[in-house]
């Protein structure tokens, strides 16, 4: 059994044999054929190139390499204005681009020192409504010292009144027929105490003026007084 398993290992090998070489053969031939088609291309390419070579020495010899030149420097041209024409768009753009951000940077600018001045117009607002308010409320102080020492004054004058009931007669008669054209600042004392008064004279020296200037009732009309600290009239 074991002589018979021999021959037939010897052609199975040889089947396997075969067929490597036969595999091996068109693997050869695949490469000559390839090798083959390579040659023939590269000598189509080099009778293309040796046509083309004599073609353009055809046209040199009819001047057509002349036109080839001129063609290829219009072309140059072209190309170099089209760069040129490039450049110029791009630098068009970026100019667009630096004014748009400078615009809006000044835009911002604007609106935030708007915003400021806002601020400050409404801080000055208020602080000139609480300034009025102020002058309103010291106004109204002055007013009401002003007809506080009014009362007094009028308090006074009825106390003069009445000590002199006596004559009463003859000082209204005489009162009624002077009150138009008698100075009162000659005649009339006023109070002591010079608050509510002030220095109303347009122009005055302070170390010389010793008057001081209030507005009182006088004969049914307001008169602007002027007080003497000196000698208490006015």
């Amino acid at each position: 059994m074991i002589g018979n398993s021999t021959p037939r290992k010897g052609k199975e090998e040889f089947a396997k044999d075969a067929a490597y070489w036969e595999r091996m053969g068109k693997i050869e031939e695949e490469k000559r054929r390839k090798r083959e088609e390579a040659k023939a291309a590269a000598e189509e390419e080099e009778r293309q190139k040796q046509k083309a070579r004599e073609t353009l020495e055809r046209a040199a010899e009819k001047n057509d390499r002349r036109e080839a030149q001129a063609k290829a420097a219009a072309e140059a041209e072209e190309n170099a204005k089209a760069a040129a024409e490039a450049e110029k768009a791009a630098a068009a753009k970026e100019e667009k681009a630096r004014k748009a951000a400078a615009a809006e940077e000044h835009k911002r600018k604007k609106a935030a020192a708007a915003a400021e001045e806002r601020k400050k117009m409404e801080a000055e607002e208020a602080e000139a409504e609480k300034r009025k308010e102020r002058e309103a409320n010291k106004e109204q102080d002055r007013i009401k010292e002003l007809e506080k020492q009014l009362a007094e004054l009028k308090g006074e004058t009825r106390s003069e009144t009445g000590s002199t009931k006596g004559d009463e007669g003859k000082t209204e008669n005489k009162g009624q027929a002077s009150s138009s054209t008698e100075d009162p600042e000659a005649t009339a004392k006023g109070p002591v105490n010079r608050e509510g008064f002030v220095r109303g004279a347009p122009k005055f020296d302070e170390e010389s003026d010793k008057n001081f200037y209030a507005v009182y009732p006088y004969d049914g009309n307001d008169y602007q007084w002027k007080w003497n600290s000196v000698n208490n009239f006015w």
